[in-house]
């Protein structure tokens, strides 16, 4: 599951930052590019898995925002790789320590709360009830 897209960043640190980060086209196109945003998404919420699966059942209907902020968190950090300012890099530490409190039980996800998105392609079956059971049945 994606627990945050491009957008999610966008939203939290700004367009520029992002383009800075990720527009490594020569010359600049001064746009975000999503080839190199994406596997830092995506690291980010293998990470996000990793931690979660030790309290909950994986996949998540819906990703709840505390684990969208904590995947943008990450996927920032990734993206400035080695010249990372102090502030991303707290922010990254402070988003494992949450990780490492939703696996220890310390932090708990709502995930009652979200609603799992509709889908018009899900078959109900119904069926009578069991006509041979094991009590039902006669040895030979």
């Amino acid at each position: 599951m994606a627990y945050a897209v491009v957008s999610d960043l966008v939203a939290r640190f700004g367009e520029r930052e992002l383009i800075q980060l990720t527009d490594r086209s020569t010359p600049p196109a001064d746009q975000i590019d999503p080839t190199v945003a994406q596997p830092a998404l995506d690291a980010a919420s293998s990470i996000v898995d990793g931690y979660v699966a030790a309290k909950y059942a994986l996949p998540l209907s819906a990703a709840p925002p505390l684990l969208t902020d904590i995947a943008c968190d990450i996927a920032r950090f990734r993206l400035y790789s080695d010249q990372a300012p102090e502030i991303v890099i707290k922010r990254h530490d402070a988003a494992i320590a949450q990780l490492k409190s939703i696996a220890r039980g310390e932090i708990k996800i709502d995930v009652a709360s979200i609603e799992p998105p509709s889908r018009a392609d899900v078959i109900e079956i119904q069926s009578n009830q069991r006509m041979f059971t094991r009590c039902s049945t006669v040895d030979l």
